[in-house]
């Protein structure tokens, strides 16, 4: 009976020695895959220098979703690493980000580097598809300043904007009283109140933001629902008025604000 006590006892000791090294390289290896797949994922300070420089024009589909093509420098955008192909786009080429151009790809619209397709009148050559960053850059279709130039759309309607040197923002100026093609539907809140509030003396401007970002200030605990506000927002105070549908394009990143939303002669109190 005392030899079955034993060997019992070793046995319970032997268990819990493996289930403690066996927890410590769980966590360890674990820890180790997930911070890489951070950085992965997380665009570099020299990633996000190609928004600094950019030209942006918005082209509409019949659908009204919004294409988002730029204009970045050559020496910016050599700093992404491509997934196929080339990250710099040569004249008649076009380089797209990493979720927009593997989205293109499953529905057909091309299937290798090097392939043609005619998009809003002009024939473009794809000559590479980026690696994933992260960003609103993973929807952009980044193109010569010769196609660039020959693309019918609408440009001083996209703006990026830096919240710190980490933090990229994008804005679409959208005119409810002169509205663009592009289709802003809410997922929440009304477009009806898509107007500047004035509450006491100050002037709080309407912002409606995109289905992903929302969910992510939501998670920062920016806010809580349609209706609050933000205090210095951009140097505005601001009303959110609505969270768009979910559309799986660049709009589900987008602050869409009003078109006097930037300028510097505005002020936010009223005297």
């Amino acid at each position: 009976m005392k030899d079955f006590i034993i060997k019992r006892k070793f046995a319970v000791i032997l268990t819990c020695i493996l289930l403690i090294v066996g927890t410590t390289l769980y966590f360890t290896l674990g820890a180790y895959n997930l911070g890489e797949m951070s950085i992965k994922s997380a665009a570099t300070i020299e990633e996000l220098n190609v928004l600094r420089n950019v030209q942006l024009k918005a082209a509409y589909t019949e659908e009204g979703s919004i294409d988002m093509f730029v204009l970045a420098r050559n020496n910016d955008l050599s700093k992404i690493k491509p997934l196929q192909g080339n990250s710099i786009p040569e004249i008649g080429g076009m380089v797209i980000g990493n979720v927009e151009g593997s989205m293109m790809q499953e529905e057909n619209e091309f299937k290798n580097i090097g392939d043609t397709l005619v998009d809003y009148d002009i024939t473009f050559r794809i000559d590479g598809i980026l690696d994933k960053t992260g960003t609103f850059m993973d929807d952009f279709h980044f193109i010569s300043s010769e196609e660039y130039t020959k693309l019918s759309g609408e440009e001083n309607v996209l703006f990026v904007k830096f919240k710190d040197a980490k933090t990229p923002k994008l804005f679409y100026l959208y005119d409810k009283n002169n509205p663009s093609p592009a289709k802003i539907s809410l997922s929440e809140g009304n477009i009806n109140f898509y107007y500047k509030h004035i509450i006491g003396k100050k002037i709080y401007y309407p912002i409606i933001i995109g289905y992903e970002e929302a969910k992510m200030m939501r998670e920062e605990k920016l806010f809580n629902k349609v209706g609050d506000t933000l205090e210095g927002f951009f140097d505005r105070d601001v009303m959110i008025v609505g969270i768009t549908q979910k559309t799986d394009t660049g709009l589900d990143m987008m602050h869409v604000v009003e078109k006097d939303f930037f300028d510097e002669s505005l002020r936010g109190t009223l005297v």
